[in-house]
């Protein structure tokens, strides 16, 4: 008989049959209301000891929360693991800006259950706020979180968008480009932060016009995301980071420390500190949502931590230094996801 009361036991390894065992752990729970009641315990998930439900603590007081999400698996990863990167690429309107995939939209869905599971676990208040990049496969991710929560508006953050750096554009901006991060065979690059072109050689001219022009072509501005159909995105909210206005193109690159000031200090503890005591979720990119969990918890993450999805829910304490180490709850985490992975999980 489990002997803890309000609080979750975890163990290392968080089990896919999360997923899977949700629903039927909800029916366990009703089935069993007396003897749950009496022990304070709900279920152990899939039987393997990976998670067990206890009695939901009360919201704490005073506590900011931080949750950082990564957007769920893009259409375009999608097509390149089925061999039709070149084709999704040389065919697309806004090949740097796919959708997601289906089984993308099933990855945010079960992060935003397991976010409300987990914020209700640790004593969380809700979230009030949804930070999103620009980017679509971000707004959607966070479209769905506001499903989950009944938010009813989505704030577009400049500051959250993917790294401008060569790696992400000779995902799309070449001949022969297929989304292979860092670029195709044959034009591909291994430094990812330096502010000048490292990879092979290429023709300028041939190189796609939005890379030239820079994020202005490149990010929809929150009126654009509204009449392309994303209706919770308020169109009033002001960037705490106007990227658009940066003079980064193809051949003009941020470096790493360019990109976790706008990300994690300008837009991430900044917009955290004006709202003292709230929950706020952060929808981004993947070097994003380590750099920001680092930065705010002051531990580095394993290399091979992450995946589409990843989750970190972090809090700090009402008084406390607002440069941390702030308290991990769940860190980089997207074993919630990994059930809905087709081929090879997305990592990078």
């Amino acid at each position: 008989m489990l002997a803890a009361f309000g609080r979750a036991i975890r163990v290392r390894n968080f089990s896919p049959a999360y997923v899977q065992t949700r629903k039927a752990v909800t029916e366990a729970f009703a089935i069993n209301a007396g003897l749950c009641k009496a022990v304070g315990a709900a279920a152990i998930l899939g039987g393997l000891g990976s998670y067990v439900f206890l009695r939901q603590t009360k919201p704490s007081n005073g506590k900011t929360c931080v949750v950082v999400l990564r957007h769920g698996e893009r259409e375009d990863y999608m097509a390149q693991k089925a061999g039709r990167g070149l084709e999704w690429v040389s065919k697309a309107t806004r090949p740097w800006d796919p959708q997601l995939a289906p089984n993308g939209q099933d990855q945010a869905k079960a992060a935003a259950k397991r976010l409300k599971d987990e914020l209700a676990i640790a004593g969380i208040r809700q979230p009030i706020k949804i930070f999103t990049s620009p980017l679509v496969r971000c707004v959607e991710t966070a479209n769905i979180v506001a499903d989950e929560f009944s938010i009813e508006s989505l704030h577009v953050e400049e500051g959250l968008v993917e790294a401008v750096c060569e790696m992400w554009m000779r995902q799309w901006a070449l001949p022969g480009s297929d989304s292979t991060w860092g670029g195709p065979p044959g034009a591909s690059v291994k430094e990812a932060w330096s502010q000048n072109i490292c990879g092979p050689p290429n023709d300028p001219d041939k190189v796609r016009p939005e890379a030239h022009a820079g994020l202005g072509a490149l990010l929809l501005t929150p009126q654009e995301l509204r009449a392309g159909g994303w209706q919770r995105v308020d169109t009033e909210h002001r960037s705490a980071v106007l990227m658009r206005g940066k003079p980064l193109r193809w051949g003009q690159f941020e470096t790493k420390e360019m990109m976790s000031d706008r990300c994690v200090e300008q837009t991430v503890r900044k917009l955290a500190m004006e709202n003292p005591g709230a929950t706020l979720v952060f929808v981004t990119h993947g070097s994003k949502t380590r750099s920001i969990y680092e930065h705010l918890a002051l531990q580095k993450l394993p290399s091979n931590s992450g995946g589409m999805t990843a989750l970190s829910v972090l809090t700090l304490e009402a008084g406390s230094d607002a440069f941390g180490p702030w308290e991990v709850h769940v860190a980089n985490d997207n074993t919630h996801a990994r059930i809905f992975a087709r081929g090879e999980e997305t990592l990078i």
